[in-house]
């Protein structure tokens, strides 16, 4: 890429995580250790990753404004803008930049998910409908190129009315030490695992109930751990759903993980369960599969075609099928061992490591 400069975008980017922030961190690092030259706009004061000399300010008018009269003396062969996200109001100030620059500057856009006609109609979807009538749908036309995480989001976003002709296929990797070597599986716990934001769309009624219906039915009881954050209304709701289904007992909510302790924490498990009712992506997915969780998720992720049949279960999102699935684990907990753990880590690192997704991005950027 020579002397390029290469802005990245992104208001979400902060040190209390999330989807974007992992995925920018991870594409920063390895970017930095290929020697380009890097700025990154984010929502915090500092760069979460404080042990990354990188360029970085917070994203905002003022920032907006200098990069405005940076961008006023380069063309489309010095400079590349990465675009990170959707729907705050900081992307007004993205969409200034594209009015004025669309036609000299590469703009590269990725929503991460966040363009999912689900996410649309949730209870900001009046705020959403707003915004983009005003500058998301902007920066969603007039950008150069779109960077889609996989098929699903391509189908997702399709309501948008993208230019085919526009869009990438580049799916997401996962953070380095994912690939250290497993140890400990005889040690691992038989509860299930579940670890991402909790919001409705991840399913976690669906798998209360089949865990109590599985007590019902059959007296199987299986205890679920529950990591990640959400709206303290919504964990009331899911906490008053676990007594009211007298799954007390059985049912742990264990807050957020930081960011370095979650390869400790997947080690500790041996299925990691996802029931999402819509997952453009599913990042946590492959850090789980990494290392070396047994999988059960929904057709409602990517997670479906042959190539991740012998890896994932995917199955439609309903109590019977979750039920049935949950009681095959608890039978096949004998079956687990240091092979087929090494054998899921593989291919994880082969396909979704960041160095080889790096590649793919600068062709993007090259075009």
């Amino acid at each position: 890429m020579g002397n390029i400069k290469i802005y990245h975008i992104a208001p979400a980017l902060s040190k209390t995580g999330g989807g974007i922030a992992e995925a920018l961190l991870n594409l920063c690092k390895v970017q930095v250790e290929a020697g380009l030259n890097l700025f990154v706009f984010g929502g915090d004061s500092k760069y979460p990753d404080e042990s990354l000399d990188i360029n970085y300010k917070t994203w905002g008018f003022s920032s907006m404004r200098r990069l405005h009269n940076e961008l006023r003396s380069y063309n489309e062969e010095e400079v590349i803008l990465h675009v990170h996200g959707a729907w705050t109001f900081s992307f007004v100030y993205v969409a200034i930049l594209i009015l004025f620059f669309h036609k000299k500057i590469k703009f590269i856009y990725q929503a991460h998910g966040l363009l999912a006609s689900g996410t649309t109609r949730d209870k900001s979807f009046f705020k959403k409908l707003i915004a983009w009538h005003v500058y998301q749908k902007f920066i969603f036309r007039k950008s150069k190129f779109i960077i889609s995480t996989s098929q699903r989001e391509i189908s997702d976003f399709s309501w948008c009315e993208p230019d085919p002709n526009k869009i990438f296929e580049i799916p997401l990797g996962i953070s380095e030490e994912f690939f250290v070597p497993i140890k400990n599986t005889n040690v691992r716990s038989t509860s299930l695992l579940f670890m991402s934001q909790i919001i409705p769309v991840k399913g976690l009624g669906f798998l209360l109930e089949s865990i109590y219906t599985l007590k019902k039915q059959s007296g199987t009881l299986l205890n679920l751990d529950i990591y990640g954050y959400g709206a303290p209304s919504y964990l009331e709701e899911l906490k008053s759903l676990v007594i009211y289904y007298g799954l007390g007992e059985q049912v742990r909510f264990l807050g957020s993980v930081k960011r370095n302790n979650r390869v400790q924490l997947f080690d500790r498990y041996t299925l990691f369960v996802l029931p999402s009712r819509s997952e453009s992506f599913g990042l946590v997915v492959l850090e789980a599969l990494s290392r070396g969780c047994k999988i059960l998720t929904t057709v409602n992720t990517p997670w479906v075609s042959k190539e991740y049949n012998e890896y994932i279960d995917a199955v439609e999102l309903n109590v019977d099928n979750l039920s049935q699935e949950l009681k095959i684990y608890q039978q096949s907990l004998s079956d687990v061992c240091d092979e087929d753990n090494a054998i899921r880590q593989s291919f994880v690192n082969k396909k979704f490591n960041w160095k080889v997704i790096n590649e793919q991005i600068l062709e993007v950027y090259s075009k």
